[in-house]
């Protein structure tokens, strides 16, 4: 049990990855923009992520997690990223494969 707990916490401290934010972004849905501002991201500019990628939203939700990803540096953790989400709440089966 107490492995389990430890694994869990270096899987939390783990940088959270562009592969795994593509991940994300096909599993987000409606609420990747309430997502966003919870992220610190004013509505405006996900109005230009939205306008950026016009024809593809899975695009637009990709480019809003990296650009937080890139902003927060040593911040941008797997955990970090799940305690937002827990926030909003978003739902455990879209992100809880970012845990395993």
């Amino acid at each position: 049990n107490t492995v389990n707990t430890q694994e869990m916490t270096n899987t939390e401290d783990r940088p959270v990855t562009a592969r795994q934010l593509q991940t994300l972004a096909t599993k987000l849905g409606a609420e990747w923009e309430q997502l966003g501002i919870e992220l610190g991201f004013t509505r405006a500019q996900l109005f230009h992520f939205k306008e950026d990628h016009r024809n593809n939203i899975q695009q637009a939700i990709f480019a809003m997690l990296d650009t937080w990803r890139e902003k927060s540096g040593q911040e941008a953790t797997i955990g970090r990223l799940v305690e937002h989400m827990m926030n909003i709440p978003v739902d455990m089966e879209t992100y809880g494969f970012l845990l395993r």
